[in-house]
């Protein structure tokens, strides 16, 4: 049995060392578990308890911050589309109003008609360029939190490596 038990542990050590973030939650969890019944046993794993504790918070953090970043890329995307058919809306609009000008100068009988639809048209499009502007500024914010996202993924990956670097050179 003590040979069995010498065997687990060096096994979970060695699964420790191969631990990357890419690691399912349920794995930190199960080894984790693990460590009781061998500390039941005589053996000191408050070390490897703290490392993988320690591990398990770190990807947890680090999958928040995946999720997060897929959650507002979604969101950048969509936003884009919208800038997009704004940007065509704005077009048409800019060039129903070039049409009515032109007809407003040949036509003198009818320009009273046409300058309300030119004005009502003008309405449109500073109220579409001021959602469009509004648009610009809340992508802007997706695209620095977005980005203050990835920075926190990189960083937890990054203490996540050298977590399990403190933890190899202090088994060997």
């Amino acid at each position: 049995m003590a040979v069995g038990l010498m065997l687990s542990f060096a096994n979970l050590v060695k699964n420790i060392r191969k631990a990357s973030m890419d690691c399912n939650t349920e794995l930190f969890e199960h080894q984790i578990s693990s460590l009781s019944y061998l500390e039941q046993n005589g053996f000191d794993v408050q070390f490897l308890r703290s490392t993988l504790t320690k591990m398990l918070q770190v990807k947890l953090t680090g999958s928040s911050y995946l999720r997060e970043v897929h959650n507002l890329k979604a969101q950048i995307v969509g936003m884009t589309a919208s800038s997009s058919q704004v940007d065509a809306l704005l077009d048409e609009k800019d060039t129903a109003i070039a049409q009515l000008e032109q007809k407003l100068g040949r036509l003198r009988q009818e320009s009273q008609k046409l300058e309300q639809k030119l004005g009502c048209l003008r309405q449109e499009s500073q109220k579409i360029a001021k959602e469009k502007e509004h648009d610009e500024a809340v992508l802007s914010e997706l695209q620095v939190s977005c980005s203050r996202c990835e920075q926190g993924y990189g960083d937890a990956n990054r203490e996540f490596n050298v977590l399990a670097e403190l933890h190899q050179k202090r088994l060997t």
